[in-house]
């Protein structure tokens, strides 16, 4: 008990101190300004104050995303505080998770070692962007995954089936599900591979309790998510937004015409791409390779092909459809285990496992995250450097408002007012194939429906009755303010509604 606990403070610890300046949750900073995050965070806020996803607000990520977020909401109702606590704890399950594959390769001596490494190399990664991402709530998922992979090939040499395993690991499939299904590669494959497994070896029965523990697992979530839905009404919107947008109208216009095979050369590039990116963590790619080749205890010589190809099938689906977003490769992360496990093999053959390198390694690895981390430059940002916070001290407390034309800009998180609007924010959905939500924003505006409209345009910019008709006639500039977002130094605009 005391090393369980032992292990979990100082995961406990480096977490926070990590994420303490990785993350713009963090109370460091003051605000978390980045579109995506606060989307989620305005869908929990509603889904916490009666309103249903999809049907009463409109999003196209999965409704136990919303559920996280709802749980932030509820610690802290107007800033990512709750949101910050929620990323401590996941990453302190998966420094845990990292302890336990050490230990099945009895190697939990390098752990106090190597887990700050293993820390730095997330928090340095290109893709762990802003903070808060679904991909990063999904990281212990797949770290879990690999973990009970490594568990049966392990314990199961016989093709014995182990229930509870297999019913957790549909519980996570099913969490995936209805997180963000593109990551469900990782699953399919762990699935294929024991279905194909006992079927080789003719092993019926095992199959059978393979199948019953699995899809129950997953059946017991999706049915948790289908009751809500369907005690609401709302199984048609879950339907229409999650999955049939997401499938067959995002993104739709840019690969209709494209053939499999073009595809197929997109995905390539998207990934390699991504490797070219994340030098640092491909190398660990590499080691995990060189150690994978070496292995012997848990990984058979037939049985080596498993994680990388386990690798592969998490890429594929990820990037099926053909875009890349910056943030999308961070669920690769867990994969880096295998070069670390390398590396406490390394530290072990030449008796390098002494822990008072701490008082070196973790400062020396916390300025490395300050160095390269893109967070950092916000750190010194004051509120009254946002219009997020500006913007208040011009709005009648109690009054409505509507983001316009672009991604949740979190002024519904500083305002702490919840939308009037289904399409409180426009997702990145080609207007084409979908009007209806850029549509529904104009005629909020043409109804003067919302007392207040905020949007951003970018520095210089003018503004176009086509691109926001009615504006002037029913709204008068209120206020201006311009900061950097992103790479684009943007103007933002308060307007208000004429009496």
């Amino acid at each position: 008990m005391k090393k369980k606990l032992l292990i979990f403070g100082y995961s406990f610890f480096l977490a926070f101190l990590f994420l303490m300046i990785a993350t713009k949750s963090s109370f460091l900073y003051s605000l978390n300004d980045w579109g995506d995050a606060n989307t989620f965070f305005t869908m929990g806020k509603g889904l916490m104050n009666g309103m249903v996803p999809y049907r009463d607000l409109f999003e196209q990520k999965g409704p136990i995303l919303y559920l996280i977020y709802g749980i932030g909401y509820l610690i802290s109702n107007r800033t990512f505080f709750g949101i910050f606590l929620l990323e401590v704890f996941s990453f302190t399950t998966t420094l845990c998770l990292f302890y336990k594959i050490l230990k099945l390769y009895q190697k939990e001596n390098s752990f106090f070692l190597l887990a700050p490494l293993f820390a730095s190399v997330f928090f340095s990664m290109r893709s762990f962007f802003h903070g808060g991402s679904v991909e990063e709530f999904a990281v212990p998922f797949s770290l879990l995954g690999i973990y009970h992979f490594l568990s049966l090939l392990k314990d199961n040499h016989d093709l014995k089936t182990n229930n509870k395993i297999f019913f957790i690991e549909g519980l996570v499939a099913g969490i995936i599900l209805w997180m963000k299904y593109t990551f469900l590669g990782f699953w399919i494959f762990f699935g294929l591979f024991f279905f194909c497994l006992y079927i080789k070896e003719k092993k019926g029965r095992e199959l059978l309790s393979f199948l019953l523990s699995f899809f129950l697992g997953m059946f017991f979530v999706t049915l948790l998510v289908l009751l809500y839905f369907g005690v609401h009404g709302a199984l048609k919107d879950l339907w229409e937004d999650y999955f049939y947008l997401n499938i067959f109208l995002y993104h739709a216009s840019s690969m209709a015409e494209t053939s499999f095979l073009t595809k197929l050369g997109i995905i390539y590039t998207l990934i390699t791409t991504n490797f070219q990116k994340h030098l640092v963590y491909s190398v660990f790619l590499l080691l995990g390779i060189l150690f994978i080749w070496k292995e012997n205890k848990i990984l058979s010589s037939k049985r080596k092909w498993i994680f990388p190809l386990a690798f592969f099938f998490l890429l594929f689906f990820l990037y099926l459809g053909c875009v890349s977003y910056r943030y999308y490769f961070l669920i690769a992360f867990p994969f880096c285990i295998f070069g670390m496990l390398w590396i406490a093999e390394y530290l072990e053959k030449e008796n390098l496992e002494k822990n008072s390198l701490l008082i070196f390694i973790i400062p020396l690895l916390f300025s490395y995250i300050y160095a390269v981390n893109d967070n950092i430059p916000y750190l010194s940002w004051k509120k009254e450097d946002y219009a997020q916070y500006e913007f208040l001290k011009d709005m009648e407390e109690g009054s409505t408002l509507l983001y316009y034309g672009g991604i949740d800009g979190g002024f519904y998180t500083t305002s702490g007012s919840l939308p009037t609007e289904k399409y409180f924010s426009k997702i990145n959905i080609n207007y084409q194939v979908f009007p209806e939500n850029l549509d529904s924003q104009r005629e909020a505006i043409a109804s003067k429906r919302v007392d207040y409209v905020i949007f951003r345009l970018e520095h210089g910019e003018k503004l176009s009755d086509q691109y926001l008709p009615f504006l002037l006639e029913n709204y008068h500039l209120v206020k201006e303010h311009t900061q950097k977002y992103e790479t684009i130094l943007a103007d933002y605009y308060l307007f208000q509604k004429n009496r």
